[in-house]
């Protein structure tokens, strides 16, 4: 395939095999580099795939503080899923006794959208002035799939 080539220099022509051109070094450590990366990701995609069945989201609450504001008072906090799954919808409900008496609850609720895998989101509840926010409980109550 590869035949002889004719060259003419200085008035005769001669036969010369044809020179292959070997590529630097450089290049066959790049190649060989993009190679094994290319077949670890989809190495990993598919263990992934094939151990993460069943996994569910592990949704906690963390009270991070309190501050007064002219409708009451807000509480901070943050929901924590430790979990490997998102979740999606996540209701949380929070509740503290009324100042007065304490025979009174007063409830508080926020949906967030989601709460990816091994992450956070932050929320504030905002309760009545005459609310005793030290016995504010704040609890996620609901999630689903997405």
């Amino acid at each position: 395939m590869f035949g002889l080539l004719r060259r003419i220099s200085s008035g005769k022509v001669r036969d010369v095999a044809p020179t292959i051109r070997r590529p630097p070094t450089v290049e066959w450590v790049v190649g060989w580099t993009s190679v094994f990366l290319v077949f670890g990701m989809i190495g990993f995609t598919l263990y992934e795939a094939i151990n993460a069945s069943g996994t569910q989201p592990v949704l906690s609450v963390v009270i991070d503080g309190r501050a007064p504001s002219p409708s009451g008072t807000q509480v901070h906090f943050r929901v924590v899923n430790g979990g490997d799954a998102t979740a999606a919808g996540v209701e949380v409900v929070g509740s503290a006794a009324a100042q007065v008496g304490g025979e009174r609850t007063v409830m508080a609720h926020v949906t967030f959208d989601y709460v990816p895998a091994h992450s956070e989101a932050v929320g504030t509840m905002i309760f009545p002035a005459e609310t005793a926010t030290d016995t504010v409980t704040i609890r996620p109550v609901a999630y689903r799939e997405p």
